[in-house]
């Protein structure tokens, strides 16, 4: 075999080695068979391409190879791709399923018993029971356990850090915020 039909028969085994990969025929395309017989089998093999649903990934190589043999593509039923890296990452991306994107349906965000808490509070002074009695209301489905807990933590220390404002608890008991 001289250079130039050595060089073409190994570009043919490299794009039935790429076509084994993709069309994963049973059984797998003999690389070493003499360079008419695996031209041969690389045309066959290349007509499965045309047949699947989705666009069958093949290198560039082997696109050219097959086409040196004279097979011609469908347009839309071959993606070419440069390299394996790219090859690899469009198989990847051809098993995904498609996700139907659904609508968002914006609900107006209510404030929480934190937010309730302070615009309580900046409303006017009020007693940590004024302010539980507050969120009950606000909040019939929570435990009023829960929220009297939430008070005792969030008043007046961390409400104070976090918001950047002074809390201060006067002598009638009542929690003002002050400037």
């Amino acid at each position: 075999m001289e250079k130039n039909e050595l060089y073409k028969y190994q570009q043919m085994q490299n794009a039935a080695k790429d076509l084994n990969e993709v069309l994963a025929p049973d059984p797998p395309i003999d690389l070493n068979q003499d360079m008419d017989a695996l031209g041969k089998v690389l045309v066959e093999a290349s007509q499965l391409l045309g047949t699947e649903p989705e666009p069958d990934i093949i290198q560039q190589n082997t696109a050219d190879a097959l086409q040196f043999l004279g097979v011609k593509f469908p347009k839309n039923n071959v993606d070419i791709l440069a390299n394996d890296k790219d090859a690899k990452t469009a198989e990847v991306e051809k098993e995904k399923p498609v996700k139907e994107k659904k609508e968002k349906v914006v609900k107006e965000k209510k404030p929480g018993v934190i937010q309730t808490i302070f615009e309580t509070l900046s409303a006017g002074p009020a007693t940590k029971d004024e302010l539980l009695e507050v969120l009950t209301k606000t909040f019939p489905d929570k435990q009023a356990d829960s929220m009297k807990n939430t008070i005792s933590v969030q008043i007046p220390g961390r409400m104070s850090r976090e918001k950047g404002v002074n809390i201060i608890k006067r002598e009638d008991g009542k929690y003002e915020i002050t400037k």
